[in-house]
């Protein structure tokens, strides 16, 4: 017995996961495929509709103008999601199955052009070829070739294992390269202009590196960091750099190098992260309790179930906060703890110093479950059975958290840490010397409420002048649907938040441009990619004023675009 697996037993789990899956094709009725209505917390919900349906190569395409486009705003949106859920007779699992799709509007003095395309990974090719889903990801489970034989389909799952490639998250820009990302050691290259596929990086074949979010961070030198997960001589999770020297190359991604780390609490179920914390001066690694099992991983490797099923919720472990000095690279030596909460994305983190005392604060969207679990798509395209599940899934939204840095033996227990004027963010001295932390919430509870929101997500600052450093305005999704469909500004130092929505739309993720003649943090615009619950209807790209958040314009576009679900702005000036 190796690590807790009973081998027999382990055989006997393949041969039933392997007879349940040659007929196994996740097929539902195409009529069944969008639902009329769900219903949660008292509220009808509008059907999904093309949110999640199949998206479409599309060629460059002249969008119609109404309203103004700025003609400051120059350059181009690029956006990544799923963007293909149905082949053949076969449906993925989960919203964050579908296949990749890159979008892109390019913005020029007024005019406005939108284009499409698959990556075309190795996971696309083998299920196109065969017209089926063989290769599954993040909540659904893989099978063999059917073109082989039993026999050969059943040991096939002890002799390989399918590459599941599929990078459907977010999207880097190093240098002018611009990769497709998810959480994991992996990534494509893209042409920017053709958005075609030129070429894919596996991180492993240089690097320790078995895991990576979807979210990296650029520092102000230029340099690019991410964080993975390490596993061998040093169990550790580890920050990863390519240098802002590599950016003028054809591929800087190959340039990715270990820059520090720290040691994981459990070598055989790390840490789950999805985004991380960069400031001025640190790196912030949120050790939460969603985890990933090293047992249950190396049953995976045989058995091809989601990878979704080697993850769960530690519910006796409490957050920890991990943080690592950027200069000396390494952590400080203070353990700072929270009620354990799931994060995906962090906000922002910064320095402020009051009265000779460092404080570090760590805003992040927080909830207190694995909400990935309630998006599965028989839940989100709303079939009857599912319905109850989506009433109960956990709220997340922005939190701030504040570290002290100057803690010794000589500060009392029990006394509050946090002095910094209007903060209820809380950090107390523990019995055993460690720093308990209690959130301060950074959005308007009463609206909330009145709003019945199930989440503020997908958040977004004006990160080219506040990344790390102390800022007010989070731009970021409302949803009181199984889709976000309002866009908000919450105001972090008063909780006053606006919104914007159009009823029977969706909007996606909030990317704030800084208008180049402005001189205030919110002076600029805010671009979402608006989809209809109605399949006729055009897809648009919405242009807020930031500060009155307002709309200024939008570019209309008549194609299938699901709902992507992060991307990148590149100004042309």
């Amino acid at each position: 017995m190796i690590l807790g697996l009973n081998r027999p037993k382990l055989l006997f789990s393949m041969l039933r996961n392997f007879l349940r899956t040659i007929n196994r094709g996740y097929s539902i009725n195409s009529n069944e495929r969008y639902s009329t209505t769900m219903t949660t917390k008292g509220k009808t919900l509008t059907p999904v509709g093309a949110g999640l349906g199949n998206g479409e190569n599309k060629p460059a395409t002249e969008c119609r103008i109404k309203g103004n486009i700025p003609f400051w705003l120059n350059g181009e949106v690029l956006r990544n999601g799923p963007g293909e859920y149905d082949i053949g007779p076969d449906t993925f699992k989960h919203w964050f199955d579908g296949q990749a799709l890159i979008h892109k509007f390019t913005i020029s003095e007024g005019k406005v052009s939108y284009m499409a395309k698959f990556i075309e990974s190795e996971s696309y090719r083998i299920n196109h070829k065969h017209n089926r889903i063989l290769v599954g990801s993040f909540g659904t489970g893989s099978m063999p070739d059917p073109c082989k034989n039993i026999f050969s389909r059943f040991f096939s799952q002890f002799t390989s294992f399918p590459r599941m490639d599929n990078c459907s998250v977010n999207l880097a820009n190093l240098g002018n390269v611009y990769y497709a990302l998810t959480d994991a050691a992996i990534a494509h290259r893209i042409d920017g202009e053709t958005l075609e596929q030129k070429n894919f990086v596996f991180f492993r074949d240089f690097l320790n590196v078995s895991m990576s979010t979807a979210h990296p961070h650029y520092d102000t030198n230029g340099d690019y960091y991410n964080v993975g997960q390490s596993f061998g001589k040093n169990f550790q999770y580890s920050v990863v750099r390519v240098p802002a020297e590599s950016m003028s190359k054809e591929d800087p991604m190959q340039d990715l190098e270990i820059h520090t780390g720290v040691p994981m609490d459990d070598k055989f179920n790390p840490s789950y992260f999805h985004s991380f914390g960069l400031s001025e001066k640190h790196f912030i690694l949120h050790d939460q309790p969603v985890r990933v099992s090293a047992t249950k991983m190396l049953k995976w490797r045989f058995t091809w179930n989601a990878f979704m099923d080697n993850m769960y919720m530690d519910k006796t472990k409490e957050s920890i906060f991990h943080v690592i000095n950027k200069q000396t690279k390494k952590a400080i030596p203070v353990k700072y703890a929270a009620k354990g909460t799931f994060c995906f994305h962090h906000v922002n983190a910064y320095e402020e110093t009051l009265e000779g005392k460092t404080f570090l604060i760590v805003d992040m969207c927080c909830a207190d479950g694995e909400t990935f679990r309630w998006f599965g798509l028989d839940i989100m395209r709303g079939k009857d059975e599912a319905l109850q599940k989506f009433k109960t899934v956990p709220f997340s939204g922005p939190q701030r958290y504040v570290l002290p840095l100057d803690v010794d033996e000589s500060i009392p227990k029990g006394e509050n840490l946090v002095t910094l004027p209007g903060c209820q963010a809380r950090a107390e001295k523990r019995e055993d010397g460690s720093i308990f932390l209690t959130p301060e919430l950074l959005y308007d509870e009463e609206i909330r409420k009145k709003n019945n929101l199930l989440m503020l997500e997908l958040p977004r600052i004006n990160y080219d002048e506040n990344n790390g450093k102390k800022y007010r305005y989070i731009y970021c999704v409302g949803s009181n649907e199984a889709l976000p469909n309002q866009l908000y500004k919450i105001d972090t130092e008063t909780k006053q938040m606006l919104w914007w929505e159009e009823k029977g739309f969706f909007t996606s993720e909030p990317i704030f441009v800084k208008n180049p003649q402005g001189s205030n943090e919110d002076d600029g615009v805010v671009l979402s990619t608006v989809i209809s619950s109605n399949v006729d209807d055009p897809v648009f790209m919405v242009v807020l004023d930031a500060k009155t958040f307002t709309e200024i314009g939008r570019a209309e576009v008549d194609a299938r675009v699901p709902y992507p679900l992060h991307g990148v702005f590149t100004s042309s000036l």
